[in-house]
C-alpha cells in the first residue's frame, strides 16, 4: 500500500514541467486544508507541522504536495510575512479553530517555473528567473492573486533539504 502511494506520487510528478523551464498554463482549483498566519519565514515549519498533524488526525494523508501561498512576503526572513500553508485533501473535513478547509482558487493564466530549492531558506532564485522572463515576454504579475509555491517532493521522499518545487505566478499581458 505504501509503495503504491509512493509510486503514484512519483508518476504524478514525472509529468511536471522540465526542471528550469518556464511555461504558461492554467492552474486548476484544489480542495485544501490550510493555516494562515503572519510570522517570520523561519517559523514556516511550525505552521507545516501543525497542519500535517491536523490533516492526519482527520484520516487524510499528510505527505501530499505542500503549497505555500505568499499573501505578502517580507524582504528578510526575520520580518513577518503573511503566509498560508496548504495540503490537498480528498474530501471536506471539519474545520478547526486554526485550520480552514477551502477551495484554493484556480488561475486562468500563470507563469510556472519548476526548480529545486529549500522552502525554509530565502535564497531561492525562482522569483528572479520569473521576473526576468515576464519582462522579456511582455507579462506582469496579476497583483490580485497571491504567488504560490508548490513543493512536489514530500518530506518522506526528500533526500537532503532540496525539493522539487513549482513557483506559480498569476500573470496578465503588460
Amino acid at each position: 500500500m505504501e509503495v503504491d502511494k509512493r509510486l503514484a506520487r512519483i508518476e504524478r510528478h514525472a509529468a511536471a514541467a522540465e526542471e528550469g523551464k518556464i511555461s504558461v498554463r492554467c492552474v486548476e482549483p484544489v480542495l485544501v486544508a490550510s493555516v494562515r498566519e503572519i510570522l517570520p519565514t523561519g517559523q514556516l515549519c511550525l505552521l507545516l507541522d501543525e497542519l500535517k498533524q491536523y490533516v492526519r488526525s482527520q484520516g487524510e494523508e499528510s505527505d501530499r504536495e505542500l503549497t505555500i501561498v505568499w499573501h505578502s512576503r517580507a524582504d528578510c526572513d526575520e520580518e513577518p510575512s503573511d503566509i498560508e500553508v496548504a495540503i490537498p485533501v480528498s474530501k471536506a473535513i471539519p474545520h478547526s479553530r486554526r485550520v480552514k478547509i477551502h477551495q484554493l482558487p484556480g488561475v486562468k493564466e500563470a507563469a510556472c517555473f519548476t526548480h529545486r530549492c529549500d522552502p525554509y531558506q530565502s535564497n531561492c532564485k525562482a522569483s528572479e528567473a520569473l521576473r526576468a522572463w515576464m519582462a522579456d515576454e511582455g507579462y506582469r504579475p496579476l497583483e490580485t492573486i497571491p504567488i504560490r509555491e508548490v513543493y512536489l517532493t514530500s518530506d518522506k521522499d526528500m533526500y537532503g533539504r532540496m525539493r522539487l518545487a513549482e513557483a506559480i505566478v498569476p500573470i496578465e499581458r503588460a
